[in-house]
């Protein structure tokens, strides 16, 4: 019990807490600074068996060291240039992998953490980590490139919601570079700016985006076939991923949840309930293959917007309820059922 639950818990609490404190007292900084970083060092000090990816990750670390060249590493990783430029710089810098966990947790735990404090006038920032490390902080120790992108994509979002279009697009692009299912931000971005449009401006936003996508089509299959192949086979084999009951369940509740909040102002929740739309249609189709199971997850971390913004126009009971539900799928889904295999939590430190 101890080595499932400890470690942790503390590591949340600690952190809620201090978010707590650096959201209602401007003067007090450094609790910011103590709000991340335990999160963080728990990532940066867990032992090899602690993820299904770590391995994995470790591997690409060591791998790098063999060239001497970053675009050989490029050719040789076939990951995206943004993740591979990172490791390759950081190994090069005579840093351990200690370091590289701690840089990749940082990118990932950070944006987070600003994008919950930039919203604070609408949300509680303490409210939203406390679901984040419920519901998404696990994955960090095990599909790191991805969840990298989707703090990224988090952070996006939340420079569109206070309506800085530029900072938005370039945050996009940087998770671009650390995995491809970042890509789904320009869904989120067209669907954004959709609604202010005039319907002239939408008729021609729509020919323009058709055209932008044939020719990428083109020059991806002329360029870049043998790495389309790649994807088409990694992320759309039919019978390769399952639906995940759990997250279609989680999913289902934040749509109708969202889709209620809609119901009652339909101007502040139509980007969101068509965010929570596709959350749900790609989770239920996941069958299909790996990609649409990634898309769910990818885009399902806004949840940590509209979920507590939902319940002010609800009822703060159920604000309440769903912490409480949040709990119980971090209990079912990352502890009995041990997903990404993060349970039970060892330290590298535990070898010194």
């Amino acid at each position: 019990f101890r080595q499932v639950m400890v470690e942790y818990l503390v590591s949340f609490i600690v952190s809620i807490l201090f978010t707590y404190i650096a959201s209602r007292h401007k003067s007090f900084k450094f609790a910011h600074i103590l709000a991340v970083i335990i999160p963080i060092l728990l990532v940066t000090f867990r032992d090899e068996k602690v993820g299904t990816d770590t391995f994995a990750y470790i591997d690409i670390f060591k791998s790098s060291s063999e060239f001497d060249s970053l675009f050989d590493f490029w050719a040789f990783s076939r990951i995206e240039i943004g993740f591979s430029t990172l490791v390759y710089i950081i190994e090069k810098s005579g840093l351990s992998l200690q370091w590289f966990y701690f840089i990749c947790s940082f990118i990932t735990v950070v944006p987070i953490y600003i994008g919950c404090q930039e919203m604070k006038d609408k949300i509680s920032p303490a409210y939203s980590m406390a679901l984040y490390y419920l519901m998404f902080y696990h994955y960090s120790f095990n599909i790191v490139r991805q969840s990298m992108a989707m703090s990224l994509i988090f952070f996006a979002t939340v420079w569109l919601l206070k309506g800085e279009k530029k900072y938005a697009i370039v945050t996009g692009i940087c998770a671009l570079g650390f995995h491809n299912i970042a890509s789904i931000f320009a869904l989120l971005y067209f669907a954004f700016i959709y609604k202010d449009l005039t319907r002239s401006a939408k008729l021609k936003m729509l020919l323009f985006s058709i055209i932008v996508f044939f020719v990428a089509v083109h020059l991806i299959l002329v360029y870049l076939g043998s790495t389309i192949d790649y994807y088409s086979t990694t992320y759309f084999q039919q019978g390769k991923s399952e639906m995940q009951m759990s997250y279609f369940v989680e999913m289902t509740i934040n749509f109708f949840i969202v889709y209620t909040a809609w119901r009652r102002n339909k101007q502040q929740f139509e980007f969101f309930v068509f965010v929570a739309g596709i959350v749900l249609f790609s989770i239920a189709t996941s069958t299909i293959g790996p990609f649409f199971f990634r898309v769910a997850n990818c885009l399902d971390i806004l949840l940590l917007v509209y979920i507590p913004l939902a319940f002010r126009s609800l009822s703060n009971i159920g604000k309440q309820l769903y912490l409480g539900f949040a709990m119980f799928y971090w209990l079912f889904v990352f502890v009995y059922n041990n997903s990404g295999e993060t349970i039970p939590y060892v330290s590298v430190l535990n070898h010194l």
